[in-house]
């Protein structure tokens, strides 16, 4: 009697073995080898994207009203300079909402692009290039195209760049430097 009980401690034992082994290492790794697997291809532009922040400086005018657009602007733009992107998100989708300003879509869209958020970046952006002046757009434009690469748009990035390069502003040379890393990647497919 007491050979069967050892007998049948061993085998319980192994049994636990085999199913700690299996707990321990074979699932986690099959789990990890199944998000490799399954995971996207990885983003071949994104070691190209510069995450720069766009330079502020607040304008002091004397005289004139403040309106409430402006004043959730300066409060998102206080957030900004803190590189505290939601709160400069939160204020400055409030300002967008009361006056709809170029230069305030830009900033909203650059917050959500630091912030790493490239699809809300792209709507806030592509609102301020439709809304920008011709002074403002190689500027929009410019990050308008990093949110892109950002998601793997190389083909919407492209012209947008070339618009970049062709205004001969202090962004032509790094856009156009862009272009020709777009376009390694695109032979390299």
């Amino acid at each position: 009697m007491k050979s069967v009980l050892t007998t049948r401690n061993i085998s319980l034992a192994m049994l636990l073995a085999t199913a700690l082994f299996a707990f321990v290492f074979v699932i986690p790794n099959a789990r990890l080898a199944k998000r490799v697997f399954d995971a996207p291809p990885q983003n071949p532009y994104l070691s190209y994207v510069r995450y720069d922040e766009l330079p502020y400086q607040p304008l002091e005018l004397r005289g004139t009203t403040t309106t409430e657009g402006k004043r959730f602007f300066d409060q998102g733009m206080r957030g900004y300079m803190r590189k505290d992107y939601a709160t400069a998100i939160k204020n400055l989708k409030l300002a967008v909402q009361s006056e709809p300003q170029a230069q305030w879509w830009l900033y909203l869209g650059v917050s959500h692009f630091m912030n790493h958020e490239s699809t809300p970046a792209i709507r806030a952006l592509e609102m301020a290039d439709t809304l920008s002046s011709p002074f403002l757009k190689t500027t929009v434009r410019w990050y308008l195209a990093q949110a892109y690469l950002v998601e793997q748009k190389g083909d919407r990035a492209k012209p947008l760049l070339e618009s970049v390069v062709a205004s001969q502003s202090e962004r032509s040379a790094s856009a156009d430097s862009l272009l020709v890393h777009i376009r390694s990647v695109t032979v390299q497919k």
